[in-house]
């Protein structure tokens, strides 16, 4: 799918969480499901998610992806955490 396009099945269940209260479903990011959010703050959205395999991951999403933005997420990640 094209960037931001989710795939029929998802949309459709999306706005049947919405009018019925229906649990939402996974939302799928690459290889990862997205389960929930956990947080947002000035560099983007961090979310819950589901691994390759089962496994509980943090997957942050930035609301402009420039190389300096990167590069701040790439230091967090082998630092161990946020500033």
């Amino acid at each position: 799918p094209r960037p931001r396009e989710l795939p029929a099945e998802h949309a459709r269940a999306r706005i049947a969480a919405k009018l019925f209260g229906a649990p939402l479903p996974a939302a799928p990011l690459g290889a990862y499901e997205v389960l929930g959010e956990i947080g947002r703050g000035g560099m983007g959205v961090v979310h819950e998610g589901r691994g390759p395999g089962g496994r509980r991951v943090a997957l942050k999403t930035l609301r402009r992806p420039d190389p300096a933005a990167i590069q701040r997420v790439h230091d967090q990640l082998f630092r161990g955490g946020s500033p």
